[in-house]
């Protein structure tokens, strides 16, 4: 008899749920699996799409407890590409429901809730895979073993740096763009948690001890600014002490003029290396090698392959919790470490982006002064950035929650 395909849902359907579900469409359209359910909050506005999944069987469900209940015990996974305050709640209860869990990532605000589900998923006898698509991009994983195994000799240190310029429109598109908090619930939206976010957790993986583990974080030093009327902030310099020796250096930001696509460069004792999604790796040792880039789209599809693969192969890797609880907790610790700073009123300039009214706030220089700081290791204000106030910082040894 044919094994039965796996039953899968997810919970949301519009904004970045789209290229959640477009994943989902096409293994199912591949015969991997079976579309049971979807929760769809905003049905007038998704009508197309959700006769689509009815067609396929599937059931339509307007709140997600909804249709956990109502499909318990039969679920086999469940997509999560909701709101970053959403993220906990929702893995907690589709584990309770008995499914595995694709959710993007972060895996939630806070370190505390990442530990609930690191506690929880065992226990239910379930997985929960983080979409931090990078890190299952076999070349990337590849580029891991060649550091343990000493291609570049000890890494003392990893810088990363991202711009990618957002407008108003950006942070109109829903209620939790840019806030700290929302209903109660923590939400720490930031480069550094959200847009950003796959690239410092690649930088974390690389920084691991061992194939299948994350640096772990033991002090932060942060310099958080923004430029726009927003909770949170929009620009970053973090530097990161890891328990392994290595340093990781991450520079970002959405007030810019010009997109500087995410970068990383590791620097080793007996050599280094540079990456981009587009252009992959170029490795600088005892030879020179490089590795192909595999862009987002390739990226997400690994990641999908991954997550189905792990449903058959206990043992297939996935990002999970323990991994993710890296990056929450540098996210964690950047707010702990400092303050906000408005970034002075005469240092900005607001310009004119597309959409009705959008507008895209620039910070005068910001690029000079991110490449004089990732060059060299340093944080803004050690790298000549007149508006740049030194950085906070804290030990992540003993830190348990957040606030700490």
């Amino acid at each position: 008899m044919p094994r039965p395909l796996p039953r899968a849902a997810i919970i949301g359907i519009s904004g970045y749920g789209k290229i959640y579900l477009e994943r989902l469409l096409h293994h199912a359209d591949a015969g991997e699996l079976e579309i049971a359910a979807a929760t769809v909050i905003n049905r007038p506005e998704e009508q197309a799409a959700c006769a689509g999944l009815e067609q396929r069987g599937a059931r339509i469900h307007p709140e997600f407890h909804q249709m956990l209940e109502a499909h318990a015990g039969r679920l086999d996974l469940v997509l999560i590409p909701t709101g970053i305050h959403w993220h906990a709640r929702m893995t907690l209860a589709a584990l309770a429901a008995g499914a595995n869990v694709l959710v993007e990532k972060p895996l939630a605000a806070t370190i505390q809730d990442v530990r609930e589900i690191e506690r929880t998923a065992p226990s239910s006898g379930r997985f929960v895979a983080v979409g931090f698509q990078d890190i299952y991009v076999e070349e990337n994983q590849e580029v891991k073993r060649r550091l343990l195994a000493g291609a570049l000799g000890r890494v003392r240190r990893i810088r990363g740096r991202g711009l990618w310029p957002r407008s108003s429109a950006y942070y109109a598109r829903n209620d939790w763009a840019g806030r700290l908090r929302l209903d109660g619930s923590w939400v720490l939206d930031s480069p550094l948690a959200n847009a950003l976010a796959h690239f410092l957790n690649l930088a974390l993986f690389l920084g691991g001890e061992s194939e299948h583990e994350s640096a772990r974080p033991v002090g932060i030093e942060a310099e958080l600014y923004r430029a726009r009327p927003i909770e949170s902030y929009d620009t970053a310099a973090v530097r990161i002490a890891t328990a392994g020796g290595a340093e990781i250096c991450f520079y970002a930001s959405h007030s810019c003029e010009r997109v500087l696509e995410p970068e990383l460069a590791i620097d080793g004792e007996a050599g280094s290396a540079s990456w981009t999604a587009e252009r992959g790796w170029r490795l600088q040792g005892a030879a020179v090698r490089t590795l192909p880039g595999r862009g987002e789209t390739p990226a997400r599809a690994a990641m999908f392959r991954s997550v189905l693969r792990r449903m058959e192969e206990p043992g297939a890797f996935v990002c999970g919790p323990a991994i993710a609880a890296q990056h929450t907790l540098c996210a964690n610790g950047a707010h702990a470490a400092t303050v906000i700073r408005d970034v002075p009123a005469g240092q900005v300039r607001h310009q004119r982006a597309d959409g009705a009214g959008a507008v895209q706030p620039v910070i005068e220089g910001l690029e000079r002064c991110v490449d004089r700081a990732f060059l060299s290791g340093k944080l803004l204000h050690e790298s000549g950035c007149a508006w740049a106030s030194p950085a906070g910082r804290i030990s992540l040894d003993q830190f348990a929650s957040f606030p700490p």
